[in-house]
This record gives C-alpha cells, sequence and structure tokens, in this order.
C-alpha cells in the first residue's frame, strides 16, 4: 500500500513550517532533517488537528519519515473511522497542551 497523496503532503508541510521552511525529503528521518523531539510534539498536535485524532507522539517515533508517518495515517484511515468529535477531544488537546509546555520549559532549562 501506497501512503495517500494528500496525507503525505499535509505531513511534509506541517513538519516543514516547523523547520522555518526548509525542504523536506519524505523518505528523510525527522531527526536528519534537523527535527527534535519538541519538533514533533510539535508536529504530534498540528497533525493530530488534521489528520488523526488517534494518532500518538510515539507514532512519529515508531514511524519516524514523512512517507512511513503518512502511510501510518492512511493505513489507520482504511481501517477504522474516525472517532466521534463528540468524544474527548478537549480533554486530549488540553493535555497535549500541558505536555508541550512541560516540553518547553525543560528545553529552556538546559
Amino acid at each position: 500500500m501506497r501512503p495517500d497523496a494528500e496525507v503525505e503532503q499535509v505531513v511534509s508541510r506541517v513538519l516543514s513550517e516547523l523547520l522555518d521552511g526548509a525542504d523536506v525529503d519524505p523518505s528523510v528521518p525527522f531527526f536528519r532533517l534537523g527535527a527534535t523531539s519538541l519538533t514533533l510534539v510539535r508536529a504530534h498536535v498540528r497533525l493530530t488537528e488534521l489528520l488523526d485524532p488517534r494518532l500518538t507522539v510515539v507514532d512519529l517515533f515508531d514511524h519516524p519519515t514523512v512517507r512511513a508517518l503518512a502511510l501510518h495515517i492512511t493505513e489507520r484511515r482504511a481501517a477504522v473511522p474516525p472517532p466521534s468529535p463528540a468524544g474527548n477531544g478537549d480533554a486530549t488537546r488540553r493535555a497535549q497542551a500541558r505536555r508541550l509546555a512541560r516540553l518547553k520549559a525543560e528545553e529552556g532549562t538546559r
């Protein structure tokens, strides 16, 4: 199976924006593109909003390229319909915001 082209484009765009507009080769690992753990957490927040609310931060580490992550999202979309928007989306976003704030604070103390 190949990743959905639109999904791959969105993942690529999100990473590019977080990497200050750098060109993103879909087959190069995120960390070789210049991403950090904080970059991936920020990408996760955007990708859950744009593509898949079930996506986890661990998914970005398990599928470390744009193409691999896009394929993972494509396969999940084909296998299971997304959850109802009436679920715990607000709670999930608040938890993600807290995690991001903690990571930013930790980055500032290094």
